[in-house]
């Protein structure tokens, strides 16, 4: 067994900063009578919308109170306003204010944006095939025909998921010419209806330009899912409509990008 004769000493990890008044430098450890702008130790941080000022709890003072942090320098984050300068100096040059240095991003980072992708389960209606292919991309094909074409996508909703982002349909139609086109689905949690939601984009009419891929927005058919949710969708070719002018098209996937 080692005996330790001397336990080591434990470190305040606290820092500071020369303060703007030029009142000199505090050292680790030293809090003692030390003001809000020149102590560097934040407990507690409120400040997590732009917009809003910086609260925090600083050394022994400040607690709570709205802090200049006048020997901290900012950097503005506006597009077209990078600048740089200490957040008291009021009267630096540029167009910067403390108003403006308000709206700024104070440690924040981006949501991250996660994807979900989903290739047709089946299809239905006369001419379609689930298991096709165009090139080196797996598809489902719609052959032209007179009758509705669908083709459906089932996908679970994450329970990291907070906000959809986007939801396309990537096709490729094999003309140029126009496509009519919907998108229906039903969505429900663990113990809810299966039918207990349902939406739809309303029928379109897109553009299609041949051999090119075409990702068809279809986000207003699911405003309303939630994490936890079990999404069932169904994509329509109205193939039999007169404004339905494409011959054969292909279906590659069902892309989901949410925020977490």
């Amino acid at each position: 067994m080692v005996k330790i004769n001397n336990p080591p000493t434990v470190h305040d990890q606290s820092h500071a900063h020369d303060g703007a008044d030029g009142s000199g430098t505090v050292g680790h450890g030293d809090v003692t009578g030390v003001s809000a702008n020149q102590h560097h130790t934040p407990t507690a941080l409120s400040d997590t919308v732009p917009g809003t000022s910086l609260v925090g709890t600083l050394g022994t003072s400040g607690a709570g109170a709205t802090v200049s942090r006048d020997d901290h320098a900012h950097t503005l984050v506006a597009p077209g306003n990078p600048v740089s300068q200490d957040f008291g100096d009021v009267a630096a040059a540029g167009v910067a204010t403390n108003a403006a240095r308000d709206d700024h991003l104070h440690g924040m980072m981006a949501a991250p944006v996660v994807p979900l992708w989903v290739q047709p389960f089946s299809v239905e209606g006369a001419g379609t095939t689930l298991h096709s292919q165009e090139n080196d991309y797996g598809t489902a094909l719609f052959v032209d025909s007179v009758v509705t074409q669908i083709a459906h996508f089932t996908v679970p909703i994450p329970s990291n998921f907070i906000a959809l982002v986007k939801a396309v349909v990537v096709v490729i139609s094999l003309d140029t010419a126009n496509l009519v086109f919907d998108a229906t689905p039903n969505f429900a949690s663990d113990g809810e209806l299966n039918t207990l939601h349902n939406d739809g984009v309303g029928s379109a009419i897109q553009g299609m330009v041949a051999n090119t891929m075409k990702a068809l927005d279809v986000s207003a058919a699911l405003t309303d899912i939630a994490a936890g949710d079990y999404v069932g969708m169904e994509f329509l070719r109205f193939a039999g409509d007169v404004s339905d002018t494409i011959e054969d098209m292909q279906i590659l996937g069902l892309l989901l990008e949410y925020s977490t």
